[in-house]
């Protein structure tokens, strides 16, 4: 949690990029063979490879509001930051909605479905090796 808090506090967002302090969130090696270290900064950061206009379309295009309860007289806006962890191999993995007070657990699952049909991404590099990051976008939910 005091992880989670601190690369809060350091958030910069600006669409799908991002300064988070430090090098990585974990030093875990399951094997010589299989590095596992979930790096928050590399040299070149992960990106969507159809660009951030086409990934944030699928998400607005994508997104039901079945999960919220709300007043449909009411104003709502929120930001929700989606977390999780770009493979080395462009795969998505670990999704979490990194919850205020307008998120639960249905939503959670349906960026989890979302993410996953998005297609093929660019994984990020460090030292011209292929890595694991740690990646969080915005979400920006609107009920008017």
């Amino acid at each position: 949690m005091l992880l989670r808090n601190k690369l809060l506090s350091y958030l910069v967002i600006g669409l799908l990029s991002m300064i988070i302090t430090g090098n990585s969130v974990s030093a875990q090696t399951d094997s010589l063979e299989e590095d596992t270290t979930v790096y928050v900064v590399v040299e070149k950061m992960p990106y969507y490879e159809a660009g951030q206009t086409a990934f944030y379309k699928i998400i607005s295009d994508s997104i039901t509001y079945d999960c919220f309860r709300f007043n449909k007289e009411e104003s709502i806006s929120s930001k929700v930051y989606i977390e999780f962890i770009l493979t080395k191999n462009g795969d998505i993995k670990d999704i979490k909605a990194v919850h205020n007070k307008s998120v639960n657990e249905c939503f959670t699952k349906e960026m989890e479905t979302i993410l996953n049909k998005c297609g093929p991404w660019i994984p990020g590099e460090q030292n011209g090796k292929k890595v694991n990051v740690l990646m969080m976008i915005p979400v920006i939910i609107e009920f008017r």
